[in-house]
């Protein structure tokens, strides 16, 4: 009987293993394939060139382009935070538009068109906010300006790439300018704007003669941390308490630059908010940042 029992049990043992090697199999493969998985992709296409491209963006830090009407292609490893941006900040905020397809004007031709997928679900298209039928909404407009850093910085390390972001209403064009996106919090952030009027005369009212043209916040109310450089004013300025006119006369240009503190601002992702005029705004741009340890 012992004799019977003990193939009987060694049976058992080797299909139990197996069974256990077999879910082990099957866990490792459902793992591989979440990594393998991108939490988010990227198209753009269209445009005079004709051009499509895809960027992958996975959780292990990796980003794969492709160009796919060359097929070139390249893959990258990104810094972590570049991750948890996109991750934490940017997937919430744009699957609220989920389903939403912005259409262009009649008669516009040579845009380019974007679409994001998130998950299996979540489809988003747009198209450039100039071509756009109905206004973009900010956020969109802001992930637009993000893949393009991360195509020029990360993909193909253009070192000249400008973060740099511009508005237009009614031939007023408001532009705003940082070198770059990652700062570290020993550096000083300068930052640099310009107010061009292809329009007519346009009036409006400084609250002193001292105030620069353009007011800049952080994080919606942060200001103390900002100095103004061009023209040189500060929380401790003192100037005569009366408003000034002023006028941006058609075909001119005015500058102002200004420096952040970033020693007074917490490490991750900021924004700077502009505005044109100070006093009562026609145009207001932002400006995405991030503050490394």
């Amino acid at each position: 009987m012992t004799h019977i029992l003990r193939p009987f049990g060694l049976l058992l043992l080797l299909s139990l293993f197996v069974i256990v090697a077999m879910i082990i199999c099957a866990f490792i493969i459902l793992i591989n394939t979440s990594e393998n998985k991108p939490i988010i992709v990227y198209r753009r296409t269209g445009g005079v060139i004709g051009l499509s491209e895809k960027i992958e963006i996975f959780e292990n830090k990796n980003i794969i382009y492709l160009n796919e009407k060359t097929g070139e292609k390249k893959e990258k490893h990104v810094p972590e935070y570049i991750i948890d941006v996109i991750k934490t900040y940017y997937i919430p905020i744009l699957k609220k538009f989920k389903g939403m397809r912005f259409e262009s004007s009649k008669n516009i031709t040579d845009f380019f068109k974007h679409y994001i997928q998130i998950e299996e679900d979540i489809e988003i298209i747009w198209i450039d906010p100039w071509a756009s039928r109905e206004p973009l909404p900010e956020e969109i407009r802001e992930f637009t300006h993000i893949m393009k850093m991360i195509k020029q910085v990360f993909i193909f390390e253009n070192i000249s790439w400008k973060n740099s972001i511009s508005k237009e209403s009614e031939g007023l064009i408001l532009s705003a300018s940082l070198e770059k996106f990652v700062y570290s919090r020993n550096e000083k952030m300068e930052i640099k704007v310009k107010i061009e009027n292809f329009g007519d005369d346009f009036i409006y009212h400084s609250p002193t003669p001292c105030h620069p043209d353009v007011r800049i916040v952080v994080d919606g109310d942060i200001v103390d941390c900002i100095d103004y450089t061009k023209p040189v004013f500060s929380k401790d300025t003192i100037c005569i308490q009366v408003l000034q006119k002023r006028i941006l006369t058609r075909n001119s240009v005015i500058t102002n630059i200004a420096k952040i503190q970033l020693n007074k601002l917490n490490p991750g992702l900021h924004h700077l908010r502009i505005y044109f005029p100070y006093a009562k705004p026609v145009l207001e741009v932002c400006i995405p940042f991030y503050i490394r340890e």
